[in-house]
C-alpha cells in the first residue's frame, strides 16, 4: 500500500510575496538595533580620546595604532562574519557579533594603558564588523520584495543612527561621569540586545530550508508569518538554489557572480573612502580654514544628518527608480557637490557658509547614501547560499578604504579645499564607473504586473479550496 506523499511548501512566493507582518517588521526592529549599536561602540573612542589622554598624560597620535588597527579588524570581521552567517546562520553570527562587541566595550573601561585599550577595541571591532553581512542578509531574506529595498535602508540607516545618539551621549556622559562609565553605558546595549535576540529573532527561514534544516522549525515560522500549513510537509524554497556547499573567496570568485563581487569590492572600496575621510578628516579641515571648533564639528552633524536621510531615502528610489538608476545618480550627486565646494572659498570671511552647509548635507545624502544602497543591492543579487558572503567579502575589501583614509587624509589636508574635495570627486567618480559596469540589478517594479499577478494568485487559491 503506497503511503500519501506529503504536501510541498514553497516558501519563495510565502516570502517575496506575502505580506509585510508584524512579525517580520519585529525582526526588522531588532536587527536595525545591532547597526545601531555597532555606531554608537564604533564611536565611543573618538569621541573619549582628548579625556583618555589628558588622564593618562599620553599625546592623541600614541592612540594612532589602536585606531589603524581597530580599522583592519573590523575589516577582517566584516570578511569573517559574512563566511560565519553562511555556515552557521545568521541568527547566531549576529548574536555572538553583539555580544563581542558589547563585552569588549565594557572590559575597555577598565584599561590604564594603550595597549590593553588597544586589545579590547581590535576584539570589539571584530564583533561589529561581522553584524553588517548577517544584518542585509536577514532583512534580505525576511521582508518582501516590494518593501525589501526599504527594510534593507532602514537597516543600513540604523548605522549613522546610532553615531548621533553616541553624540548626544557622550555630550551628557562624559561631563559628569567621566569615560570609563561611558564605555560602560555604551557596553550593556549590545550585550542586553544580545541576550534578546535569542528569544526574539528567528533564523533565516531561507538559510534553513537551503540547507534541510529543523523542518519543524520552519514551518512554526511559516505559521507566525501568518500562512497555515500543514502540521509535516515537504519544504522548498523555488527562488534559490539549495546548496550544502561552503562558501568561500574562491569558490565566489569562481562562480558566475564573481565579475560582480569584484565590481562591488572596488565601489565598496572608493565610498567608504570618502566617507571616512569626511568623517575623520573634515572637522580639521573647516577648523584650518578658519572656522570656530563649534562650527567644524556642526560641518560633522551636517554630513551625518544628509546620510541618515540618504539612506532611507535610497531605499524609497530604489523602490521607484530600480538600483541602476539609484546608485548613478547619488553617486553622480556626490561628484557634484565635491566640485561644488572645490569651487567654493571655504574661508569664512567669503561668507559662503549657507552654500557649504547645502552641499555638505546633499554630499552627506550621497557619500554615505551611496555607501547604504550598495549594501542594499547587494544583499539582492547574491543567491541565499552564499548571500552573507556575498556581502561580506567584498564589504570587507571596502573597509580597507577606511585604513587608507588615516593615510591619504594629512596629505588632502596640506592642501587647500580643492585638493580635499578633489580627491573625493574623483573617488566618487571611479564609484560611478565601476557601479555603472555592474550586471546585476534590481529591475524597477512594475506594479501593474505584480497586482495582476497577485490577483491571479488568489483567484487560483480560492479556485482550489473545497
Amino acid at each position: 500500500m503506497n503511503q500519501p506523499s506529503l504536501p510541498v511548501v514553497d516558501i519563495a512566493p510565502l516570502l517575496d510575496q506575502g505580506k509585510w507582518t508584524s512579525y517580520q517588521k519585529r525582526i526588522l526592529f531588532f536587527v536595525a538595533l545591532v547597526m545601531m549599536f555597532d555606531g554608537v561602540d564604533a564611536q565611543v573612542l573618538s569621541l573619549s580620546l582628548s579625556t583618555i589622554a589628558g588622564e593618562w598624560g599620553v599625546g592623541r597620535a600614541a592612540f594612532a595604532p589602536v585606531l589603524g588597527c581597530s580599522f583592519i579588524a573590523m575589516a577582517l570581521g566584516t570578511a569573517a562574519g559574512g563566511v560565519l552567517g553562511d555556515r552557521i546562520g545568521r541568527k547566531w553570527t549576529l548574536v555572538a557579533s553583539a555580544a563581542t562587541f558589547g563585552a569588549m566595550t565594557i572590559l575597555s573601561a577598565l584599561a590604564n594603558d594603550v595597549l590593553f585599550l588597544g586589545v579590547c577595541r581590535v576584539v570589539a571591532s571584530l564583533g561589529m564588523g561581522a553584524a553588517m553581512p548577517n544584518v542585509t542578509a536577514m532583512l534580505a531574506e525576511y521582508t518582501p520584495l516590494r518593501r525589501r529595498s526599504l527594510a534593507l535602508a532602514i537597516g543600513m540607516s540604523a548605522l549613522p543612527f546610532g553615531g548621533i545618539v553616541v553624540g548626544l551621549l557622550g555630550a551628557q556622559v562624559l561631563p559628569l561621569l567621566g569615560w570609563r562609565s561611558f564605555f560602560v553605558i555604551a557596553g550593556c546595549g549590545p550585550v542586553l540586545l544580545a541576550l534578546a535576540l535569542v528569544p526574539c529573532v528567528p533564523e533565516s527561514l531561507r538559510f534553513l530550508v537551503s540547507r534541510g534544516m529543523n523542518p519543524q522549525r520552519c514551518l512554526s515560522i511559516i505559521r507566525r508569518l501568518g500562512h497555515p500549513v500543514a502540521a509535516v510537509a515537504t519544504l522548498q524554497d523555488s527562488g534559490e538554489r539549495a546548496t550544502q556547499e561552503r562558501t568561500s573567496l574562491r569558490t565566489l570568485l569562481a562562480s558566475e557572480y564573481g565579475g560582480d563581487t569584484l565590481v562591488l569590492a572596488v565601489a565598496f572600496f572608493t565610498v567608504i573612502l570618502s566617507s571616512y575621510l569626511m568623517f575623520t578628516w573634515s572637522p580639521s579641515l573647516f577648523a584650518e580654514a578658519g572656522y570656530s571648533v563649534g562650527m567644524a564639528s556642526a560641518s560633522m552633524s551636517i554630513f551625518s544628518l544628509g546620510g541618515l536621510i540618504g539612506g532611507v531615502g535610497g531605499g524609497w528610489l530604489f523602490s521607484r527608480l530600480g538600483s541602476r538608476r539609484t546608485v548613478l545618480l547619488m553617486s553622480a550627486g556626490a561628484v557634484a557637490c565635491c566640485l561644488t565646494l572645490m569651487a567654493t572659498p571655504l574661508r569664512p570671511e567669503a561668507n559662503t557658509l549657507p552654500v557649504i552647509a547645502a552641499a555638505l548635507l546633499l554630499l552627506g545624502l550621497c557619500v554615505p547614501g551611496t555607501q547604504a544602497t550598495i549594501f542594499v543591492l547587494a544583499a539582492q543579487i547574491f543567491p541565499t547560499s552564499m548571500r552573507a558572503s556575498g556581502v561580506g567579502l567584498p564589504a570587507a575589501f571596502g573597509r580597507t578604504g577606511a585604513v587608507l583614509s588615516a593615510f591619504v587624509g594629512p596629505w588632502v589636508l596640506a592642501g587647500t579645499g580643492a585638493r580635499f574635495f578633489g580627491f573625493l570627486a574623483v573617488m566618487m567618480a571611479v564609484a560611478l564607473i565601476t557601479l555603472a559596469l555592474l550586471r546585476r540589478h534590481i529591475p524597477q517594479p512594475k506594479p501593474q504586473r505584480d497586482r495582476a499577478l497577485t490577483d491571479q494568485s488568489l483567484s487560483s487559491q480560492k479556485g482550489d479550496t473545497p
